[in-house]
């Protein structure tokens, strides 16, 4: 008889059914939130507001300034700051007693980049975790983590918890929605496969039109602090509806396999699979007690390309998604206006690209509409700053946003196909950690040029170099996804070759033996 390919065995058992429906509704409310974590930080920062309150000497030095930024005239900030009672609202910037922009400018930066920080350092950790012990611990660890962050930030009395607060929710968050690819791509199969990728970020872009929202009736930045903690902790128990990734069991034992893919055929009303009639996984025996880390990534010339390929890849696409945002209080109209216009743009492509990401070939499609992003960005430096071309800036900025996001659905698909299994979340947390040195980048960037037009350029720059890095790597589209490192599945073939040659020379013994003794 026959029997069954772990592709083939997950099929039967239902490799699109209510099983990965329900698991793809706690995804998609996890990114939906998750948006709110990641893109908060361009509103509990936002700049003090000024109110001069019919003062003359304050109208006379401010003008018409009505908030304090890095830009304003001295005179200005320096009234300012000698006169705090014309300071109004309450953002992080003017917390505590304190406001930033007057005693420690340079905090502005680090509250911006320091859920980016912790995601960087985070990936490390759970990507590790995921490959080695498990996707559904690395997932329930690294939530929960966002999640003390969270209550950690509401709790907050000075600028120390906070910080850590931020660090501790960036160190959860973002390795936590990375993982659900490993996730989605081990337990289904197909076209489904493809939607769940981007559905999940039209989850996101529609989780950051509702924030615009949110933010705008909530402007005190521990309410909207409150509003993001409470479902981002029940959504911890939402967890315990997954189950392990199926492919990731059976790459370690065939019997721990066939279990979570009961599982799965269980909920998904299957017939259950009898251990006999899947294949044995010759994979599992040989990494049964290996482990596998990062520096795999490196060690190996089939992936080293491909991964440091990936980091910059999600440099790029970070650097210029977090810079359109960090962008929006200088270019274009207001905060909250211009933030509805370019989310509506995310959701648009997110929706486009759940529809050609099935058809298109990946490599070629990413590396065209990096570059145009890149084109996109010198219009900047043609158009000039003034209230008139306001909304052409707005439409460039969605237009960028558009195209970015684009390329991040094509590339969580793409950059997840072209690593085995044995290493896909570690490969996935660890190329993820180079986006996140991207989003540490964007404000970094936006604090030290003067200029927002020339801010856009530099962005450009950063997506053209990611349309190249694009060029060498192989297509996708169509293929199957790889189990195992080619270097491993070579000698693992030389070791079964040598084990067949010394059967064959003990039979040739046996034999010539026998042939004495008769």
């Amino acid at each position: 008889m026959n029997q069954l390919t772990f592709d083939e065995a997950l099929i039967k058992v239902g490799a699109s059914n209510w099983y990965q429906y329900r698991a793809f509704i706690v995804f998609g409310m996890q990114w939906f939130i998750g948006n709110w974590i990641l893109i908060s930080p361009i509103y509990v920062n936002q700049n003090p507001m000024i109110d001069c309150q019919g003062n003359q000497a304050c109208v006379d030095v401010c003008q018409n300034l009505n908030q304090m930024s890095k830009d304003m005239n001295s005179e200005c900030k320096s009234f300012i700051c000698e006169n705090r009672q014309y300071i109004y609202g309450e953002s992080l910037s003017n917390a505590f007693g304190k406001v930033i922009q007057c005693d420690q400018e340079y905090m502005t930066t680090v509250f911006q980049s320091m859920t980016y920080l912790g995601s960087t350092i985070g990936f490390f950790i759970f990507s590790y975790i995921a490959d080695n012990y498990g996707r559904k611990p690395a997932l329930q660890m690294s939530w929960g983590l966002a999640t003390l962050g969270l209550i950690l930030q509401v709790c907050s009395i000075n600028y120390y918890m906070i910080t850590i607060g931020l660090f501790a929710t960036g160190f959860g968050l973002n390795p936590a929605i990375t993982l659900h690819y490993s996730l989605f791509n081990e337990h289904t199969i197909g076209h489904f496969r493809d939607i769940q990728n981007a559905g999940v970020q039209i989850c996101y872009g529609i989780g950051e039109m509702v924030l615009v929202l949110i933010a705008y009736y909530f402007q005190k930045w521990r309410e909207l602090v409150i509003w993001i903690t409470v479902p981002v902790f029940l959504l911890n128990f939402a967890n315990f509806l997954l189950f392990e990734s199926p492919k990731f069991q059976y790459s370690k034992s065939k019997s721990k396999g066939v279990h979570v893919l009961n599982q799965i055929a269980k909920v998904n009303g299957k017939e259950p699979i009898n251990i006999d009639t899947i294949q044995d996984n010759e994979l599992g025996k040989f990494n049964k007690h290996k482990t596998y880390s990062g520096l795999d990534l490196i060690k190996y010339s089939s992936l080293r390309w491909i991964f440091m390929g990936g980091f910059q890849i999600f440099f790029s696409i970070q650097v210029v998604y977090y810079g359109i945002g960090f962008a929006t209080d200088s270019l274009g109209l207001n905060l909250y206006i211009n933030n509805l216009i370019i989310s509506a743009f995310e959701v648009a492509a997110y929706c486009i690209s759940d529809y050609f990401i099935v058809k298109i070939k990946r490599r070629l499609w990413t590396s065209i509409v990096f570059i145009m992003v890149g084109i996109i960005s010198v219009a900047y430096y043609i158009i000039p700053n003034n209230p008139t071309w306001q909304v052409i800036q707005i439409l460039l900025l969605g237009f960028m946003r558009f195209s970015i996001c684009f390329v991040w659905a094509l590339a969580y698909t793409y950059v997840s196909e072209l690593f085995p299994t044995v290493v896909r979340s570690t490969a996935l947390g660890l190329i993820s950690s180079g986006g996140t040195l991207g989003s540490v980048t964007s404000p970094i960037i936006k604090n030290l040029i003067a200029s927002p037009q020339l801010v856009m350029v530099v962005l450009g720059a950063f997506a053209i170099l990611g349309g190249l890095v694009v060029i060498p790597m192989r297509e996708t589209l169509n293929k199957p996804l790889q189990d195992e490192i080619v270097e491993e599945m070579r000698k693992k073939s030389m070791v079964a070759d040598a084990n067949v040659n010394l059967l064959i020379s003990e039979s040739d013994i046996t034999q010539s033996q026998n042939y004495r003794i008769s």
